[in-house]
Parts: C-alpha cells; structure tokens; sequence
C-alpha cells in the first residue's frame, strides 16, 4: 500500500542539482495542501529535519523496485496533494495493474483524513 508515496522526484532532476536551500513556509504549505493546519504541521518538525526529508524527495526514484515487485499494488492518493502527482503517473507506468485510489485529505493523509483513508483502504483490500 502506497500512501502519498514519492516514487520519483516531484520536480525535474534538476532541482536535485542546485544548491539546497529550505523553502519558505508559505510554499510549503502550499504544496502540502494549502492549510492552517498544514502551517502549524510544519512548524512542528525541526528545520534539519524538514530539509533532509525534502532533500531525499528531490532525489528518489524507486520505478525500477516498484516494477519488479511481484505482491499486489494500492496507491492511495489525496486529493489535496500537490507533491506527488509525477510519482502517480509513474506508479502507473511501472505497474499498470497497481489498484488506483483516491481521497479526500492533504499530502499528510494519514494524519489529515485517518478515518477516510482506512475506509477507502479495507474496501480496497477486503
């Protein structure tokens, strides 16, 4: 089960090669659903923190891994989230036959929409 998953990096490679600065708070929110909720989640984390996980973002590209997996896929995405829809696309590149859902909720689902996002989840797999 892919929650909101990062397969590939949500920007051109070329954001990986520049140097790294942390983005102001504001974008940040935005990309993460656009929130006042999704501010104070932010403030939340420590800055090292935040950087590191974008960091590994602007980075990642598991597409060969997720298409020699042999177990059944479900890529849950939120509605709300503005990160990663090229990771979507690539979800269904590498595995065509990847089950696709769909939920109301912020980049942060998990924490935005839990009750949601677990009934879309046990209809999906039971």
């Amino acid at each position: 089960m892919l929650v909101n998953s990062f397969i590939v990096t949500p920007l051109p490679r070329v954001f990986a090669r520049l140097p790294f600065f942390l983005p102001p708070e504001w974008l940040l929110t935005f990309f993460l659903g656009g929130k006042r909720s999704h501010r104070a989640a932010i403030q939340s984390v420590r800055r090292d923190v935040l950087g590191s996980r974008i960091r590994m973002a602007l980075n990642v590209d598991v597409r060969a891994a997720l298409a020699s997996t042999t177990r059944r896929v479900f890529a849950l995405r939120a509605r709300g989230d503005r990160l990663v829809n090229r990771s979507r696309r690539a979800v269904i590149t590498a595995r065509p036959d990847a089950k696709l859902l769909e939920v109301d909720g912020p980049h942060a689902l998990l924490f935005g929409n839990a009750l949601a996002a677990w009934e879309v989840i046990s209809r999906a797999v039971c």
